[in-house]
């Protein structure tokens, strides 16, 4: 009896540890994707914002730009010459393998607009790097 007594309160003690360390398991995943839709949101935001940058008005420098939301950012350089973008380098960026920003950039130079098509694959970062772009301009 007095074993019977002590399995049943060790059994209840489990499972109420078990419920807690799913509620709390629970608090956090409801909480990432919270984070991972308002990042989405001010990534779209943000991109769909992006305007026409008359760049024969901007003058020959080297600007910075940056943008950052949750699990995606960079850091990023553009030089400007003569009216049109020479050079955009990523100083940093924590948002993938690093692929997409050598594309991004890529189509960003042949356009020579920070709106482009973005790249299949790697939205985030490439509205990430869009937006820095734009930021380091305007």
């Amino acid at each position: 009896m007095v074993v019977s007594a002590y399995t049943s309160r060790m059994k209840r003690k489990i499972i109420i540890i078990l419920a807690l360390s799913l509620g709390c398991i629970s608090l956090l995943v409801i909480g990432f994707v919270a984070r991972i839709k308002e990042m989405n949101n001010q990534l779209n935001q943000d991109y769909e914002s992006i305007a026409s940058i008359d760049l024969s008005q901007k003058p020959n420098g080297t600007y910075i730009g940056r943008f950052e939301a949750f699990l995606v950012s960079v850091d990023l350089t553009v030089k400007v010459e003569g009216g049109r973008i020479k050079e955009i380098i990523v100083n940093r960026q924590s948002s993938g393998p690093g692929y997409e920003a050598r594309e991004t950039v890529e189509r960003i130079l042949q356009a020579q607009t920070p709106g482009v098509e973005v790249v299949s694959g790697a939205s985030g970062s490439s509205k990430a790097i869009m937006i820095a772009v734009y930021r380091a301009l305007k």
